[in-house]
């Protein structure tokens, strides 16, 4: 009797997995067809604009977008932003490139100047200086917004290299803070394919073959760049929450970044030295400045070191930001390199920012001005057959 009441137990219960089973082999179903849908979806029309494919960049050339700000008063009302046919900000490439100066600018969203307008950029600032002290000249802007000096690596060998300009000028460290360098497995396997090595390596390596994970991949990017405080955003100084000073916990947090995360940006400096000057191009590197920190803003007398930035001080986040701006100059001594400090030269002015790390349009004018002071003189010494007039002391 026994055994004959636990076999409808047992009918149940296979009865119930098999239930389970053909559920979940439903939904599976139903979300590949979802994606493959996607798929076609976007492989006919994308109205999201991917400039990372994969390991690749995708420079979008010949575009101009329009901007109605409601980000900033410390903005233009209406911002145009065009990109060229090099896919840059600035002036068609002259016809004879190769007896002219030409000076490339590389970083992140602190160099594309995405909110800023045509010809108000640091970038279009350094640009009119130059074409005033010295004669045939072009400079054009390839920042890109979230792209940290492995993107510039990137950058460099599809793009700038083959272009070969004279200079190319790096505003570094924001976007490398807390980055982890991709394990060697991971991008060799990325170059030949698919990989297996990781999740991570899988979902990079299948990218350049799907618009729909392309754009979850460049979504997920987006919003790590959120959470870091990375996005464009708005800040009003006057009415933020005073944050206490971090008293302790400081030696663990450096030598967390002294040991994972700066010897990686470290080679990245040094392979970006490398292989612009492998290409006839000279390297000048650019610390990263920012609104938090050590000072009193002039506008609204508040503490800066007392902000809050991602969850800590503005004097904790600056600090981090420091070890970075170090290395930065480090490498740049170590190769000779001419290193312009704008951490340290840039006034902590709310007038200069409309977030802690993002350039007003005065903010990008003083930038331009500040990084010329230094450029200038470098470039009268290494190019005197350029110079018109002497650099302004």
């Amino acid at each position: 009797m026994q055994h004959d009441s636990v076999i409808p137990w047992l009918r149940k219960a296979r009865q119930l997995a098999l239930w389970v089973s053909i559920r979940g082999l439903l939904v599976v179903c139903g979300l590949l067809l979802a994606t493959g849908v996607l798929e076609v979806v976007l492989r006919v029309h994308n109205p999201f604009e991917t400039r990372v494919i994969g390991e690749k960049i995708v420079l979008l050339a010949n575009r101009t977008y329009e901007y109605k700000n409601d980000l900033s008063e410390k903005l233009d009302e209406k911002i145009i932003h065009t990109k060229n046919s090099l896919g840059f900000r600035g002036d068609e490439p002259p016809d004879d490139f190769n007896p002219a100066l030409t000076v490339v600018t590389v970083g992140g969203s602190t160099t594309e100047s995405i909110y800023i307008s045509d010809g108000k950029t640091w970038s279009d600032t350094l640009s009119l200086r130059l074409t005033e002290s010295f004669r045939d000249t072009w400079l054009n802007n390839a920042g890109l917004d979230g792209h940290s000096t492995y993107g510039h690596l990137v950058l460099m060998t599809d793009h700038v290299r083959i272009l070969q300009p004279d200079i190319a000028i790096f505003l570094v460290g924001l976007n490398d803070l807390s980055r982890n360098d991709p394990a060697n497995a991971d991008l060799e396997s990325l170059k030949s394919g698919i990989s297996l090595g990781s999740a991570k390596a899988f979902v990079k390596s299948l990218s350049p073959y799907s618009e729909a994970v392309s754009l979850a991949l460049n979504a997920y990017r987006a919003m790590q760049a959120r959470s870091q405080g990375l996005n464009h955003t708005s800040v009003d100084l006057q009415k933020v929450e005073i944050v206490p000073l971090e008293q302790t916990g400081w030696q663990e947090i450096e030598i967390l970044h002294r040991e994972r995360f700066l010897p990686g940006f470290e080679r990245r400096l040094a392979e970006l030295v490398q292989i612009s000057r492998s290409n006839g191009i000279e390297p000048v590197f650019v610390t990263q400045p920012a609104l938090f920190g050590n000072g009193i803003d002039e506008l609204s007398g508040v503490d800066l070191r007392t902000v809050p930035v991602s969850g800590v001080s503005g004097q904790r986040a600056w600090d981090v930001l420091e070890l970075y701006n170090q290395v930065t100059m480090k490498v740049g001594e170590r190769n000779q390199a001419l290193v312009i400090d704008l951490a340290s030269k840039l006034e902590k002015n709310a007038r200069y920012y409309y977030d802690y790390i993002h350039f007003t349009n005065d903010g990008s004018a003083m930038v331009g001005e500040l990084i010329w002071e230094e450029l200038c003189p470098f470039l009268a010494v290494n190019f005197p057959f350029h110079l018109k007039r002497p650099c302004e002391s």
